[in-house]
């Protein structure tokens, strides 16, 4: 089977566009419709993308809060006629989450998240966004340190990812309940 081009897409920071805050709000409808009986909230808009004014990768993240995995499961089949391709947890490499993409050809266009309502995750991830539109000064540095670690992981994800993590956590630790 042929690796599809958007698994080793390199990794691009880009100025922030307008445009991805409309494509993430119709993204987001679209998922909660698809995915209504199986959610426990409505889809957050989470991630660089929600940040205005925040540089990004041009791909938006959503996340899911469903009841449970075994729901994220089931939920397979009506992601998969929409369009989304499920990264397996094998080779995501974080069991506590169902990881799926929506290519746009050799492009990503979007993540959706899927993980457990009662997760910590959860409300990390939307604290951190919340956090970000509030403190301009804190969105500048992290504005800054994806534009670098970017140049240094261009052509890994993975690591790209796991070297934000201290900020993240730092910034999630200096806000407290975690």
């Amino acid at each position: 089977m042929t690796r599809p081009m958007w698994v080793d897409e390199p990794v691009r920071v880009t100025a922030p566009d307008p445009d991805l805050l409309l494509e993430a709000d119709r993204l987001r409808r679209e998922v909660d419709l698809l995915l209504k009986t199986r959610l426990a909230r409505p889809v957050e808009h989470v991630g660089s993308t929600a940040v205005p004014g925040l540089p990004s990768k041009p791909t938006v993240d959503l996340l899911g809060a469903v009841h449970d995995l075994d729901t994220a499961d089931a939920a397979a089949s009506a992601l998969i006629a929409a369009g989304w391709e499920l990264i397996p947890p094998e080779v995501d490499y974080r069991p506590w989450r169902r990881f799926w993409v929506l290519p746009d050809g050799d492009h990503r266009r979007a993540h959706l998240y899927l993980i457990a309502a009662d997760h910590p995750r959860v409300d990390d991830l939307v604290r951190f966004r919340d956090h970000l539109r509030s403190d301009r000064r804190t969105a500048a540095a992290y504005g800054a340190l994806k534009h670098r670690l970017a140049r240094q992981h261009v052509l890994d994800r993975d690591a790209y990812t796991r070297a934000k993590m201290s900020f993240i956590d730092e910034v999630l630790d200096g806000l407290g309940d975690r």
